[in-house]
């Protein structure tokens, strides 16, 4: 496995940690394109750029797209 690879599986893993208040077909809605996205955004990172420089970290990004789905905020409130 690649290290690119590795870190798609790391960041999406702490997308759907930041999500797991939500019941599991809500979560498996928000996360339905996502692993793609992310995994074809590390193709567009330049070189030593991360996924969490370019999208922020996991927990804001999963509280993002939790929004944008009109789920209400995660106990953690992470903006």
């Amino acid at each position: 496995m690649n290290t690119q690879a590795l870190g798609v599986e790391q960041y999406v893993a702490g997308m759907r940690a930041a999500l797991d208040d939500l019941p599991p077909h809500e979560v498996a809605e928000i996360m339905e394109d996502v692993e793609a996205h992310v995994a074809e955004l590390t193709s567009e990172l330049g070189e030593g750029e991360t996924l969490e420089q370019r999208l922020g970290p996991p927990e804001q990004y999963a509280q993002e797209l939790r929004q944008a789905a009109g789920y209400p905020r995660g106990p953690s409130g992470c903006r």
